[in-house]
């Protein structure tokens, strides 16, 4: 698809994200917000657990290597990419320590898959790993992507 920065996805789904932030905050409605995300899930811990696995540094490597198959001149700007954005977020985590939701809320109100994490959930390496592996053919196209973190 190509895209015109006047096209409502370029700008509507950051500006729809901000307002959803807004919202958030002004509410103080973040815990409500995750109870009801977490308690959602079609299928319980088996799609949380493919929505995390889709957004692990490893998968998107794998994924960026696969590319790089058929773009050899990728592989370097791929290793480049993800040696800056772990220097990036691990510096952050550590900088910016945010509790994650098991660190605030009951155990038995989340659903944990994997490991039972507490800190680091800022910024989010699912976040990074989407839009590290993001990339722009041409200015007029535009990419975007969305982490979700658990």
């Amino acid at each position: 698809m190509n895209f015109s920065l006047r096209h409502p996805l370029v700008w509507g789904v950051p500006a729809a994200a901000l307002l959803g932030m807004a919202l958030l905050a002004a509410t103080q409605g973040n815990v409500a917000a995750f109870r009801a995300l977490n308690a959602l899930a079609p299928g319980g811990e088996a799609f949380w657990s493919a929505v995390t696995l889709l957004g692990d540094a490893v998968v998107g490597l794998a994924l960026g290597l696969l590319a790089a198959r058929r773009r050899p001149r990728l592989l370097w700007a791929l290793v480049l990419a993800a040696l800056i954005a772990t220097v990036w977020v691990h510096g952050w985590k550590k900088a910016y320590d945010a509790h994650r939701p098991l660190a605030t809320l009951e155990r038995q109100s989340v659903q944990v898959i994997g490991p039972e994490l507490r800190y680091g959930s800022f910024p989010s390496g699912h976040a990074t790993a989407a839009f590290t592996l993001a990339r722009r053919e041409r200015p007029s196209d535009c990419a975007s992507a969305g982490g979700a973190s658990r």
